[in-house]
Formats: C-alpha cells, sequence, structure tokens
C-alpha cells in the first residue's frame, strides 16, 4: 500500500517547531511531531526509505513520528529530507543510555538476533560447554581422566599404580612400554585411587607402564 495522508497528523502547532536550516548546517527550533496509522501497511513498509516522500514538505530533519502500523508501532525521527530529490528517510527512535540485563526478558536473545561470528571464545565462562551443547555426532560416551606412565623395577606379575582421583567403575587400559623380560598384560583393575596391572610374568627391572583411565561422559 502508499502513504495515506487522511492518516498522517501533526500534533504540534506551535510556530517555532520543526526545524529550520540557518546559515548552512545550524538548526534552530525544536522537532514537530507527527502520528501516522495504517491498518495494511506493516511496520517495515512504513519505516522503509521514501514512504513518506509525499510529506517532504511537511518534514524536516529531527522531526519524530508515531507510527501505528498493522504488525507493530513505534516512535521512528526523519535522519534526512531531501526536497529536490523527494525523497525522506526514517530511523528508530531509540532511547538514551544503554541496555542492562535486567532490562532484557528471559529468552529474548534468540540465534536469530546473533551474528554468526558472534559468540567468541573469550565470552564463553570457563567450565560453561557442557555436554548437553554438544551435537550427538561428536558427543563422547566417555572421556581421558587420567593417563601416564609409571615406573615398576620388577619382581613380582602385578605392579599397584597409585592414581588419584580413580574409581572401580572407570574404564582402564594399560600397556608395556619397555621391560627387561618379554611378557603382556593379563588385565588391568581399577580400585578407588589406584590401577593395577597384572602381568603373564615377572617383567623385569627397568619396566614401563603406561595407563589411561576413562570415565562415562554423562
Amino acid at each position: 500500500m502508499a502513504f495515506n495522508d487522511q492518516r498522517f497528523t501533526r500534533h504540534t502547532l506551535a510556530f517555532n517547531s520543526g526545524r529550520v536550516t540557518v546559515d548552512g548546517p545550524a538548526f534552530t527550533n525544536g522537532p514537530a511531531i507527527f502520528s501516522y496509522a495504517s491498518a495494511t501497511d506493516a511496520i517495515a513498509t512504513v519505516t522503509a526509505a521514501n514512504y513518506f516522500a509525499s510529506a517532504v514538505y511537511d518534514l524536516a530533519v529531527g522531526d519524530i513520528i508515531i507510527i501505528e502500523a498493522s504488525d507493530a508501532n513505534g516512535m521512528y525521527y526523519v535522519d534526512a529530507v531531501n526536497q529536490t530529490a523527494g525523497t525522506v528517510t526514517v530511523v528508530t527512535f531509540g532511547p538514551v543510555g544503554s541496555v542492562g540485563t535486567a532490562n532484557l526478558q528471559n529468552g529474548a536473545v534468540t540465534a536469530i538476533k546473533l551474528a554468526s561470528d558472534a559468540v567468541e571464545t573469550a565470552k564463553i565462562l570457563n567450565a560453561n560447554v557442557t555436554l548437553a551443547k554438544l551435537a550427538s555426532g561428536i558427543a563422547p560416551s566417555h572421556i581421558v581422566k587420567y593417563a601416564g606412565t609409571s615406573a615398576y623395577a620388577g619382581g613380582g606379575t602385578s605392579v599397584a599404580i597409585t592414581v588419584t582421583g580413580a574409581a572401580a567403575t572407570d574404564l582402564v587400559f594399560a600397556q608395556i612400554q619397555a621391560s627387561t623380560n618379554a611378557v603382556s598384560v593379563v588385565k588391568v583393575v581399577p580400585t578407588l585411587n589406584t590401577v593395577t596391572v597384572h602381568f603373564s610374568a615377572d617383567p623385569g627391572a627397568a619396566t614401563t607402564v603406561q595407563y589411561q583411565v576413562l570415565r562415562a561422559a554423562s
């Protein structure tokens, strides 16, 4: 639809209202206030460039227009007027100051309002990327909770490695990195704060064992 002059009303009647240019860029007078209503045009249509072009001789930069559109309403001001070209631009009339967290409704900041690169690593609080936020394709069933290397001087067929924080419900894995005798790992048993590695025979002196402790991620 188009601008309807019958729905356009000037509310400021004082003679010194409506800004005028004096000697170049200097302005005098306060802004005039108008209202406009449309039962058919959406707010995006009404506030688009040159919708108010028919009122180019009535409006001045800084004038305020209270708009009631078919889907929303708001307050706007005239940002640019070119009477020669017959163009008028309006922009939203924003409040002075900043919008604090307390002024935002819960759930008001939606994904569509964020730029694709708006969330930066530095803006994420430590320990705030949770398992629930990971896609199912990359969410792990278990995580490596502890890992390390332990030396064993031999003399037996098992070695108890202290792993502070380990639990009996963890999954544990171990392998021989170096040994004097050719032996293999038979089993690995987790208990509280301990991982016990059992060998097929005495691995001998200068034995080194590598281990991993996995814990359920959920």
